[in-house]
């Protein structure tokens, strides 16, 4: 069968399902004439509000076919961004153009896109929230087959952290699918395969829980635009019974990756203005379990010394785990320590050492060795609710000092076989003991030379992993024992290609990669000439 390439210019002909109109209004596609040097057709474009609605798109071809998209550049200064699908693919995937030139920039951007058999396929068109997006043309370049990608060899597995959050202030969800389209940017060769999803906070729960609170969808003044998208994704999932931990596992299982749930274990609530999005009905009602300082000030924590705060927390767990995740993931490296000079705290060293902890460093061996017997205790009762199988990790700050201030006696765990996994994290602290990120910060040795470290995995976790010398940074990791590498954030936007092959046996050398496009240069859109005496130049 002779099958020709296929040029498809007037975008709302092939339109078979969804909104597209010549006037401008929310919810809809705009259409335009245009008049290219190549070519003549119509455009359909959205502006930064409009939130369109999806088009269908009939492609009417059979066979393998490398698609090229054609973009225009809607507005000067910005990106252009459109979100696309087969029929037969759960997520869409960016397609975008960067602001390059001036503002009487007057070129369709062809892009390549993808290789597909498109039998019986049509495409799906979706706008990129609060960006405006177009699309000018589909070319459909025959080719002789479909390539399949290559099996690498992973000598080291690479983790991704998503906080639970950032998935649903992205953009606002039409299908379940829409909580996993960063994640499914990662391709199938890549090394990633472990998945550390968040539930959100503490006991602030994304999924339907019986024992926290349902967070999501109750800010009365919501902060930032992010957080009005997450409130209405939040009643679209609680109204039509969605499980965001039940979807997000079962993808995980599909992409063949490790599942384990994170908790922050001090996410309860803060001050304004967060006060009005982030805020725990059990925080709320109980301040008698608060965190107290020295001078005996709350502080927006929940101590841990309070048997009602681990029972609570392990409640949660517990409802986790029934999920049957490969894991339970502790996040440690926020709202540090989970102790401090509470009344049940200072009375019980009192009983234990015949000191006054008020009296002492907040250092103090003594001191810390105590907090550290806390924290133990509950991370003993985490433990013997997971099954055999099941793995218990927990991401640390970035060495021995800071851990033990902050409770935590990683020693100890390893040694016992509480943990399974150690996530160590590259952080430094201001002042105010608030994180900084710093990959430089980390003290891997000390975790390499655990004893008891052939039982566990320890895998560093780099928050700057975009920044210029962060492959070779990681690399030097890998070489030097780490049994794996973890990407704060790692399903963000921000998924970079140097970051996916790191930990293949054979570490490929980093590929310098340009802008691929096609300029193909606009001479008219809709009455306007606009490759001379430009409209905009009047204003």
């Amino acid at each position: 069968m002779d099958r020709r390439e296929e040029l498809i210019t007037d975008i709302p002909s092939r339109v078979v399902a969804g909104p597209v109109g010549e006037a401008g209004k929310r919810g809809q596609w705009r259409f335009h004439a245009y008049r290219a040097r190549e070519y003549s057709g119509k455009m359909v474009t959205c502006g930064f509000e409009t939130n369109p609605d999806p088009l269908v798109i009939r492609l009417d071809v059979r066979g393998p076919y490398r698609i090229h998209l054609g973009l225009f550049k809607v507005f000067q200064g910005s990106r252009t961004v459109v979100r696309l699908r087969l029929s037969s693919d759960s997520c869409c995937r960016m397609v975008e153009v960067t602001p390059r030139e001036h503002a009487s920039d007057t070129a369709i951007y062809e892009i390549p896109w993808r290789d597909a058999n498109l039998t019986n396929q049509e495409l799906i068109l979706e706008a990129e929230y609060n960006v405006p997006g177009s699309l000018a043309s589909i070319r459909l370049e025959p080719i002789p087959a479909l390539t399949e990608p290559k099996s690498p060899d992973v000598a080291f597995p690479m983790a991704v952290t998503e906080d639970g959050h950032q998935a649903f202030v992205e953009r606002p969800h039409r299908r379940p699918e829409d909580l996993y389209e960063a994640l499914d940017r990662i391709p199938d060769n890549s090394c990633m395969r472990i998945l550390l999803w968040c539930i959100a906070g503490a006991d602030l729960c994304n999924y339907p829980t019986r024992v926290g609170t349902y967070d999501y969808g109750r800010s009365r003044d919501p902060i930032l635009p992010g957080y009005g998208v997450r409130d209405e994704n939040m009643r679209l999932w609680r109204k039509n019974g969605w499980d965001s931990m039940q979807v997000m596992g079962d993808y995980a299982r599909k992409r063949g990756w490790e599942f384990h749930v994170s908790m922050r274990m001090e996410a309860f609530s803060a001050h304004y203005p967060f006060d009005d999005v982030f805020f725990s009905e059990f925080f709320n009602a109980h301040p008698e379990l608060r965190c107290r300082d020295e001078k005996g000030e709350i502080i927006g924590r929940l101590s841990y010394a309070h048997p009602e705060v681990q029972d609570h927390i392990l409640a949660i767990a517990g409802e986790i785990l029934a999920y049957e995740p490969d894991g339970f993931n502790a996040i440690f490296v926020r709202g540090m320590p989970l102790v401090l000079y509470e009344p049940i705290m200072v009375e019980g060293f009192q009983r234990e050492y015949g000191l006054n902890a008020l009296d002492l460093a907040e250092d103090d061996e003594r001191w810390t060795a105590y907090k550290c017997n806390i924290i133990t205790g509950f991370m003993r009762r985490l433990k013997s609710l997971l099954k055999p199988g099941q793995r218990l990790s927990a991401l640390m700050p970035p060495d021995k000092y800071r851990c033990y201030w902050g409770g935590l006696d990683v020693e100890t765990w390893v040694g016992e076989g509480i943990i399974d996994d150690v996530y160590p994290v590259a952080h430094t602290y201001d002042e105010h003991d608030v994180h900084r990120f710093d990959d430089s910060a980390l003290d891997l040795d000390y975790f390499l030379n655990l004893l008891g470290r052939e039982r566990i995995r320890v895998i560093p976790v780099f928050s700057r992993w975009t920044k210029p010398g962060a492959r070779q940074l990681i690399g030097a990791h890998l070489d030097n024992g780490a049994d794996g590498y973890c990407l704060w954030d790692g399903a963000s936007k921000r998924v970079l290609p140097d970051s996916l092959d790191l930990g293949y046996r054979e570490r490929p050398p980093r590929v310098e990669r340009g802008e691929e496009y096609r300029r193909v240069p606009l001479q008219r859109i809709g009455d306007f000439r606009i490759d001379r005496y430009h409209p905009w130049e009047v204003f």
